[in-house]
């Protein structure tokens, strides 16, 4: 259930960020956010987790922070795709509860 409501959090912020982008991002788990390929810049990409932690806090009333030193020591980097970030999010808040 929970899975559900922080992928439609993620894709309802992807769609508000994309207003201001050129490269529009899909809204696809396999979209890349960070790497090679990507289509965000690092002020949007700051942007879109800013908008994903109020929509979590307005929709779910859990405080996260999803930038934060666990995120950056990852080897793989959970900011990666779409997907990885919902996955990042649902580990996040299972770690809350």
């Amino acid at each position: 259930m929970k899975e559900d409501i922080i992928k439609e959090i993620v894709f309802d912020s992807v769609e508000e960020i994309n207003h201001m982008l050129h490269h529009k991002l899909n809204l696809s788990m396999d979209e890349i956010l960070l790497g090679p390929d990507d289509k965000l810049d690092s002020v949007n990409l700051i942007r879109l987790i800013i908008i994903i932690e109020q929509e979590i806090n307005t929709r779910l009333n859990i405080n996260i922070t999803l930038a934060n030193s666990k995120a950056f020591s990852e080897k793989e980097s959970p900011f990666r795709t779409i997907g990885s970030l919902i996955n990042y999010i649902s580990f996040l808040i299972t770690q809350e509860s």
